[in-house]
């Protein structure tokens, strides 16, 4: 006897997107600041981070077969860093802040995690501008897969995401 499978569903694929994004700054998912979360799902060494720095420009122009730019992450706390080595998508849209407020950027990156060896994983980040229409802190969100999963995501508590 058969079982039917169920119906896939599916989240649509954001297309790329020409426009530029930079930030630069840091969470702080420590417990101190709400709405501030630190998640590590690999069991060892998981504990709740200090300050994590980030900084970072990506952009894509019409006509390019993919993003280019750079991103560089540091939870100092966890002993986590993660370097992007390249870009598949560059995705804004209309966001929770307003018009082109919100982006989403997927590619592959070195993580080095407490162990201190590197590995190279998927990452994503999604970033919120919400400082430029002054209704909310802007937003930084980090996700790997991998050796070494890792998600990190808060408000940004010093420094600036624009996206143009």
């Amino acid at each position: 006897m058969s079982v039917p499978l169920p119906a896939c569903v599916s989240e649509p694929v954001p297309l790329i997107t020409p426009g530029k994004v930079t930030g630069g700054g840091y969470i702080q998912p420590d417990g101190t600041m709400s709405p501030a979360t630190l998640s590590i799902t690999n069991g060892s060494n998981a504990s709740i981070g200090g300050k994590a720095t980030f900084g970072f420009v990506v952009q894509f122009t019409a006509g390019d077969a993919n993003p280019t730019g750079n991103l560089q992450y540091n939870d100092h706390g966890a002993n986590v860093t993660i370097k992007a080595l390249s870009f598949t998508l560059l995705a804004i849209s209309d966001g929770v802040c307003g018009a082109k407020t919100h982006a989403k950027i997927k590619g592959s990156a070195t993580v080095t995690g407490p162990s201190g060896v590197p590995s190279t994983q998927d990452s994503e980040v999604e970033v919120d501008d919400c400082s430029s229409t002054g209704s909310e802190p802007d937003t930084f969100k980090i996700t790997t897969l991998g050796t070494t999963p890792y998600m990190a995501a808060g408000p940004v508590v010093g420094g600036n995401i624009t996206t143009h």
